[in-house]
């Protein structure tokens, strides 16, 4: 009974999401509301209000979630990559790509930094490059400039393949790799 009772509950948490995704295609996230979203995904407020406090800590609990998917990319290899590994943005890319909806909603509430962090950043990689008075300003384009890169490719149904979308940022790189 309670294997049926987690799988339930995970199949409701799921369902909610989903729903809450798809809604903020089309809203703000000040316009959703929870019988909305409770209607779209076929729940009633009860179980919504049994996974989550409101609407913030679902988009909170989604955005942790796909925080901690990121990480696990790199769990164990982080030393064996940098930012300037393809192997890191291909890894990252792929999962980019795998979750669109996800990283647009991300991208849409403005929460960039589950894109490329910069305390996840190999500052050993850019202390060779960028004099340090200046490489938070590195730091900073280099952020700026991966995640337009995404949101590009992520505008146009990520036509690119993940390979693509890597050699293109790895070329901005040409003559900075030593």
């Amino acid at each position: 009974m309670i294997m049926e009772d987690n799988r339930r509950k995970r199949i409701t948490r799921q369902k909610i999401e989903e729903a809450f995704l798809s809604e903020l295609e089309e809203k703000t996230l000040e316009q959703l509301k929870v019988t909305d979203i409770c209607r779209i995904a076929d729940v009633n407020r009860g179980s919504f209000y049994t996974n989550y406090l409101d609407i913030y800590d679902l988009a909170d609990q989604i955005f942790q979630q796909l925080r901690h998917e990121v990480e696990e990319l790199y769990h164990g290899r982080r030393d064996e990559m940098v930012y300037s590994d393809e192997l890191f943005f291909l890894s990252l890319l792929q999962h980019i790509r795998d979750n669109q909806k996800l990283y647009k909603t991300c991208f849409k509430l403005k929460i960039d930094e589950i894109i490329v962090s910069l305390e996840e950043y190999d500052l050993s990689f850019a202390e060779k490059m960028y004099s340090p008075e200046h490489i938070e300003y590195h730091l900073t384009f280099f952020q700026a400039g991966f995640n337009a890169v995404v949101r590009k490719w992520l505008d146009g149904g990520c036509k690119e393949s993940p390979e693509e979308i890597s050699k293109i940022i790895k070329d901005e790189y040409r003559g900075k790799i030593i």
